[in-house]
């Protein structure tokens, strides 16, 4: 599966989220073939990482603050286990190759994986104090520690973030409303039209 594009629509206060994959195979997908389900992980992952780190994952002019947000993302990508179940078919347009559905999502991500993720953000944000083209050393990443209180502090801060998150994960299963259709040279386009996650 190839990424194609990708876009963000927002208007009349509902989001829609679309990718665009090449893939094989014609005809209405199904709400739970595997490349729709991933293409809908995708989407809810990133919309997961704007929603609750919005100032980390925004383009960053900052080189080295950039560097730090997009191992951070690259983890989440990696790490954040999505599952799909509960899928219903809402509506099925055979004329447009298309299919209405909904499911529900939750997800799991290993606390020491959360708390490398959080650590990663709050790099960017160190690196955000630099000059552009300085490089954040161990000793200035120390230095910001400790205007956030010291080693001691900021470590229970991870560790009492990553619980949050963990137990969000746990606690949380979300009803998403997503459309899959099948374009006339092949392409699939998924769009996830509501149960994305707010803002924190």
């Amino acid at each position: 599966m190839k990424l194609v594009s990708k876009k963000l629509t927002l208007g009349l206060g509902c989001a829609v989220a679309a990718l665009t994959f090449t893939a094989c195979g014609g005809g209405v997908p199904d709400c739970d073939d595997s490349d729709v389900q991933d293409a809908v992980k995708k989407i809810y992952t990133e919309r997961w990482l704007e929603n609750n780190f919005y100032g980390a994952v925004a383009n960053d002019d900052h080189k080295e603050a950039s560097n730090f947000s997009k191992k951070a993302q690259e983890l989440v990508m990696k790490e954040l286990n999505l599952t799909m179940n509960n899928f219903a078919t809402n509506r099925v347009d055979e004329k447009r190759n298309r299919v209405t559905c909904q499911a529900k999502i939750a997800g799991d991500m290993k606390s020491d994986k959360i708390i490398e993720m959080l650590d990663l953000f709050n790099r960017a944000a160190a690196a955000r104090s630099l000059n552009d083209g300085e490089v954040l050393t161990d000793g200035k990443f120390e230095d910001y520690i400790k205007s956030m209180g010291g080693q001691s502090a900021y470590d229970k801060r991870l560790e009492k973030m990553a619980d949050d998150y963990d137990q969000e994960f746990s606690d949380t299963q979300h009803n998403l409303e997503y459309t899959a259709r099948r374009t006339d040279d092949g392409n699939l386009v998924v769009e996830v039209e509501g149960g994305l996650p707010g803002r924190h």
